[in-house]
């Protein structure tokens, strides 16, 4: 059926009043200014007055004329009521005396207020245009869909047509936008690579896993090799050519969706879906595997040099610092005693060279000063301690050097302009490594 993909709850609720209507509802929507009771005190007789009020008030409310006109909410009838003076509110049973009434009141209501016809040309092929452009850029199902359908209509006067109709023309108009999105990245992908993504879905000999569910698979833990792992996946993704597909004119939320379905699917329930849809899917979901497979590279290549090099480095510096602060303290006071000295000959006029060198010679000799000062020329880095960090990491090349070859030709980094150099040069970094480069600049 047309309304299946709606609840009973919202058929029951659709162009109708709720069970139940709050009292601050009654004040907002079931209002009567001064326009309204103009008009609607120009018939005679109270049922015929309060009868027009409640057709006026569940044509704004409930977007339609009921089929029976007194089908409304009491407390709605009681407030209309006595806005209109009319103290026993159950004169509205005679408004269903004479049938033709409420259709005479429900053709001037939509002639006062503006209200048009669902069936009306015009307002039925804006109707259609506006739901076709949000099924096509949208990723939106059939239920909001309908809501946004039955909200345009609303705004804009339009009676509500039956569930069923609306339902019809949703699902209509959803499945265009489906088999145009599908047609569209199929006939841009090309029967060739439609063909080898459809062969992801199938299990290879000796295998228990078809190639989709292994390209899928993504990183158990951070490591070398299974960084060495992801390039190959990347460069497996990569090797499809589905990333090089001209897909400008396809809205990319409709891509998204689709690729999310694909990722989540099992590959059985892949191959069960029809010809084209599961090309397109399959498409958009290698598309975006490709993507997120490189977003990952970058976050494991980024916890290895921080975690493998940057803070081993790290600690590995401060370690030996601390290894040598005995060795480093007994230099500098050898040092701080020859300072010291030096100070006090240099700032007494009586001294002599031979004599303030004799003074200091005394204080530390030439043998110990030197050797104080190999100590600190060893222990403390002219440039501070991030050169020895910087150093330790030197130390930790072989880290990186074993993936940097496969990394260097994946290439799963882009890069502005200003990181266009370092790109450049990470690219070259294999040649320079192995030699084969030789100005490294």
């Amino acid at each position: 059926m047309a309304v299946d993909f709606l609840s009973d709850e919202q058929v029951a609720g659709f162009g109708g009043f709720p069970d139940e209507v709050p009292a601050e509802d009654l004040e907002r929507f079931c209002w009567l200014d001064d326009a309204d009771l103009s008009v609607v005190g120009r018939r005679r007789g109270m049922h015929n007055r309060l009868g027009f009020a409640v057709q006026l008030i569940t044509v704004r409310v409930a977007g339609r004329f009921l089929t029976d006109p007194l089908a409304v909410p009491w407390p709605v009838v009681e407030s209309l009521a006595g806005q209109l003076g009319i103290a026993d509110a159950s004169v509205l049973k005679l408004y269903a005396q004479r049938g033709q009434t409420e259709y005479e009141h429900a053709a001037e209501i939509s002639t006062v207020y503006g209200y048009a016809d669902f069936s009306d040309p015009a307002r039925y092929e804006e109707l259609r245009l506006f739901l076709e452009a949000r099924a096509w850029t949208s990723s939106e199902g059939p239920v909001r869909l309908f809501e946004r359908a039955a909200l345009w209509l609303r705004e804009r006067k339009v009676l509500l047509p039956g569930v069923s109709t609306l339902t019809r023309l949703v699902l209509e108009i959803r499945s265009g936008a489906n088999y145009r999105l599908h047609s569209m990245l199929v006939d841009a992908a090309g029967p060739a690579l439609i063909l080898e993504l459809e062969g992801l879905l199938r299990v290879g000999d000796g295998s228990r896993l078809t190639a989709w569910e292994r390209l899928r698979t993504g990183p158990s833990r951070v490591s070398v090799p299974e960084f060495l792992r992801q390039l190959e996946r990347l460069g497996r993704l990569r090797s499809l050519g589905a990333g090089s597909i001209d897909v400008e004119m396809i809205p990319e939320g409709r891509m998204n969706a689709l690729a999310r379905y694909g990722l989540a699917g099992k590959a059985s329930s892949l191959r069960g879906l029809s010809g084209q849809r599961r090309g397109a899917t399959l498409l958009c979901a290698v598309r975006a595997l490709t993507s997120e497979v490189a977003d990952d590279l970058c976050d494991a290549l980024d916890a290895i040099v921080t975690e493998r090099v940057l803070r081993k480095a790290t600690r590995e510096s401060a370690a030996a610092r601390l290894k040598s602060l005995p060795r480093l303290s007994k230099a500098s006071l050898q040092l701080a005693k020859a300072a010291k000295t030096l100070v006090e000959v240099l700032d007494n006029t009586e001294y002599s060279g031979a004599e303030a060198a004799s003074v200091l010679a005394d204080q530390v000799s030439l043998s110990e000063l030197r050797a104080a000062l190999e100590v600190v020329n060893e222990v403390v880095h002219p440039e501070g301690a991030e050169a020895d960090t910087a150093g330790q990491m030197l130390r930790r090349f072989a880290t990186v050097r074993s993936f940097l070859p496969a990394l260097a030709a994946a290439a799963p980094f882009g890069a502005t302009a200003g990181g266009t150099p370092t790109l450049a040069a990470l690219t070259a970094l294999p040649e320079v490594l192995d030699g084969r480069k030789k100005d490294p600049a």
